[in-house]
Parts: structure tokens; C-alpha cells; sequence
């Protein structure tokens, strides 16, 4: 991230999977995420839809126990 930072270029981190992960980032100042913690996998349908949100590098809301 730092390295990234240092050149002016944006850091996007790959296969963020918790919200400690997401914190971790977020405290180092990574621009970016993508990652389970996020989405799992979809059709280009419904990633359409996800992109279209815009998203910042943020914990969700609060989840429930069942998804």
C-alpha cells in the first residue's frame, strides 16, 4: 500500500474475506477491495448491478447471523 501510495497509484487489495481484513486496510489506506466480504461470485447481470452501486471501501452494515 505504501509503495502504491508512494508512486501515486491507486492500491486495490484482492481476496478480502473479513471485516477485520476490511479495517486493516482501511487503517493503512488502501483505496480498494474486492473479495468474498464483498460478493461472492456473479452473473454479469447482477454484477452490472453491484457496479453500479459504487461502493467505497467501507464495512457493510451490520449482518445477520443468517446472511
Amino acid at each position: 500500500i505504501s509503495l502504491g501510495r508512494s508512486l501515486g497509484m491507486t492500491t486495490t487489495a484482492e481476496g478480502v474475506e473479513t471485516e477485520e481484513q476490511v479495517s486493516y486496510l482501511q487503517s493503512m489506506g488502501c483505496d480498494q477491495a474486492q473479495g468474498y466480504f464483498y460478493s461472492r461470485p456473479l452473473p454479469p447481470e447482477a454484477l452490472a448491478t453491484l457496479l453500479a452501486e459504487n461502493r467505497p471501501l467501507r464495512a457493510p452494515a451490520a449482518r445477520s447471523a443468517a446472511g
